[in-house]
């Protein structure tokens, strides 16, 4: 067998692509029968690849998953090879189509992508890492800056296994890491609240140790009533509560009197004792709350894996959870299509852009690379997307729609004829720093379109919900 990175996967072809967790693509391969599971790992703490016999489950297809799926399942792959600074390279070829799946290996910015024929980038499981490495989808894809690390894949399956168990190993020691670290991280902070909390009654039990001189002073005002002059505003009364007596100076309030004064002190007395009950009682609860997560942190700091999940638990009971599980979740933006939809010659959906990004979200993320792509030559405008199955050639009736829809959303609207070009989406790429919407074509086609006003109303009359 050849020593070829990958060798023993030579041949073999992609029977599904699942994207269980968010950092984890899974490509099923078969060849014979032998089927195994080749993992892009893109976590930044446990980045890599390898093989596992059956496919991890997870989170249900959706999003870019559903995007990897089109563009790789059925394809066979045909070579692996290191094309430097961590980044791994498979050419996978399915029928004439010829695509490549990279996989970064770049610590916080690691990441899985797919190219087409020409280089360019059609899909990223991270697509905002992109931009921290100056590309964007449509752009040709260059590799990481030059390194010394070489990453030597293995081209048994016995040593893939290893590596892809080693792999495995490593993410559940780095995702049992990041939750500890969490967790901790949560604890600290409750614990710090704890301490405010019973650190604020402080200030309610000191003002408490008022109340015996307000008592004191209310009763020495009801005491020496008779010897009070009315209309005074301030006295100097025996105190009779020490020993031996003293002599306490107390205000009147001249608008109420001295027995009202004395209502008030006794009344805020009670106030004073009173709050101090409900902060003597918040001020225990505060610190046995601080005991607890103490005890909770010294426990996760001896824990296993195994043992974590149970001290989240007990924490959960203290409302305290690591930040990524008690976060507010961001109200998710009302989804909004890139894209018009339109119903064609013979019930055949038509995809217009609504303009600027929208021509290149839907070019590049949404279009697959047989499906045609139609727009004005030479004046700005939507672009427009037949989808088509594999191999299709587009219906001539629904090409002449499609190049209304392409005419109508465009600067050329109005004029009674225009020049349309055509071509597969796989002859697209996007010109490196290019404004959106703009792109480079090869191996177009043209057509001279007389506007039909009756299929234009028609076609616009036709438009399903967004």
């Amino acid at each position: 067998m050849s020593d070829a990175p990958l060798a023993a996967l030579l041949g073999a072809r992609a029977r599904r692509v699942d994207v269980p967790e968010p950092d984890l693509v899974a490509l099923t391969l078969g060849v014979g029968e032998l089927r195994v599971a080749l993992l892009f790992s893109t976590d930044p703490a446990s980045p890599g690849l390898g093989c596992v016999p059956e496919r991890p489950r997870g989170r249900p297809a959706e999003g870019v998953a559903k995007q990897l799926r089109n563009l790789v399942e059925g394809a066979r792959l045909e070579r692996a090879l290191d094309a430097g600074g961590g980044a791994i390279a498979i050419d996978l070829r399915r029928g004439p189509d010829a695509i490549a799946l990279v996989h970064e290996s770049l610590g916080d910015r690691s990441n899985v992508l797919v190219l087409d024929a020409e280089g360019a980038i059609v899909a990223a499981l991270h697509p905002a890492r992109l931009a921290e490495r100056g590309l964007q989808l449509g752009e040709a894809w260059s590799p990481p800056e030059p390194s010394d690390r070489a990453r030597d894949l293995p081209s048994d399956l016995d040593s893939l296994l290893a590596l892809g168990t080693a792999l495995v190993e490593a993410r559940r020691d780095a995702h049992a890491r990041a939750r500890r670290t969490a967790l901790d991280r949560a604890l600290r902070r409750a614990h710090k609240r704890a301490l405010r909390r019973a650190e604020a009654t402080l200030g309610d039990l000191d003002r408490a140790n008022e109340a015996p001189a307000l008592r004191a002073r209310g009763s020495a005002l009801l005491a020496g009533l008779a010897t009070i002059a009315r209309g005074a505003t301030h006295v100097s009364l025996p105190d009779w509560s020490t020993d031996p007596p003293g002599t306490l100076e107390i205000d009147i309030d001249p608008a109420i009197g001295p027995r009202p004064t004395a209502d008030a002190l006794f009344t805020r007395a009670r106030k004073l004792e009173a709050g101090a009950a409900i902060a003597s009682a918040r001020h225990d609860e505060a610190m046995a709350e601080a005991a607890k997560i103490e005890s909770i942190r010294a426990r996760l700091e001896l824990a296993d894996d195994a043992q974590i999940e149970a001290l989240e638990t007990e924490a959960a009971r203290l409302r305290i959870a690591p930040a990524a599980a008690s976060a507010k979740r961001k109200r998710e933006p009302e989804s909004r299509s890139p894209f018009r939809r339109y119903e064609g010659h013979g019930g055949r959906v038509i995809l217009v852009g609504k303009g600027g990004t929208d021509n290149d979200e839907l070019t590049f993320r949404v279009a697959s690379p047989h499906d045609l792509w139609v727009h004005v030559r030479g004046v700005p405008g939507s672009h427009v997307i037949v989808p088509l199955k594999r191999g299709e050639i587009c219906p001539p009736e629904l090409l002449v729609d499609a190049a209304h829809l392409a005419a109508h959303f465009s600067s050329a609207r109005g004029e009674p004829q225009v020049e349309i070009q055509h071509a597969p989406r796989k002859h697209l790429r996007k010109p490196k720093g290019g404004a959106p919407g703009k792109v480079i074509v090869a191996n177009e086609r043209a057509l001279a379109l007389r506007v039909e006003p009756d299929r234009l109303s028609r076609l616009l009359g036709r438009e399903p919900n967004d």
